[in-house]
């Protein structure tokens, strides 16, 4: 291997590294460590994954919230493949502002599930992870898929319909 291809070698690996949580060995695990915003996957350009850094940092906060309000260690997740085509490159996070916003509108109504009477508990023994998702036009979405909270944000709606939608939702199935 030359000095060019391997000095880009180390840049490939430090990139990647960083985009997944600074961690290789958060890579390797497919379902990403406790309390942690699983790493990104699948081919991204640079820049891309430079503003999944920024955005999984930002969910990383949220969870970090969420997991000292419930008492939990919970994971997350975006559903990276349902926003390609859908990065925006004039941003620091590449998802969309409203979409950010409707996301954490999602993990605020688990923390408030979580503040409020026995809702912890339930939360407890229901949860373990929080995935959001770029989602249809018209439609926003939750549901618990075994002990992963899914929201797939309907991409005009903003955050008030996720509010909406999460805490219907957890008040119905916890």
């Amino acid at each position: 291997m030359g000095k060019g291809s391997s000095i880009i070698a180390i840049m490939s690996w430090f990139f990647a590294s960083a985009a997944c949580g600074g961690s290789i060995d958060s890579a390797k695990s497919p379902g990403g460590a406790s309390g942690k915003v699983l790493p990104l996957a699948g081919e991204w350009s640079l820049g891309e994954r430079e503003r999944w850094g920024h955005a999984r940092d930002e969910m990383q906060e949220w969870l970090d919230r969420v997991n000292t309000a419930c008492g939990t260690q919970m994971s997350a997740a975006w559903d990276y493949e349902s926003f390609r085509g859908h990065m925006e490159d004039d941003t620091t996070y590449g998802v969309n502002a409203w979409l950010q916003v409707a996301c954490e509108g999602a993990f605020g109504q688990v923390k408030d599930v979580c503040e409020g009477g026995d809702g912890k508990a339930s939360v407890k023994r229901k949860i373990s992870r929080i995935d959001c998702s770029y989602g249809q036009k018209g439609k926003t979405h939750v549901e618990l898929a075994g002990a992963t909270l899914r929201c797939s944000m309907d991409p005009d709606a903003g955050h008030s319909a996720m509010e909406e939608a999460a805490s219907q939702y957890l008040k119905s199935n916890l």
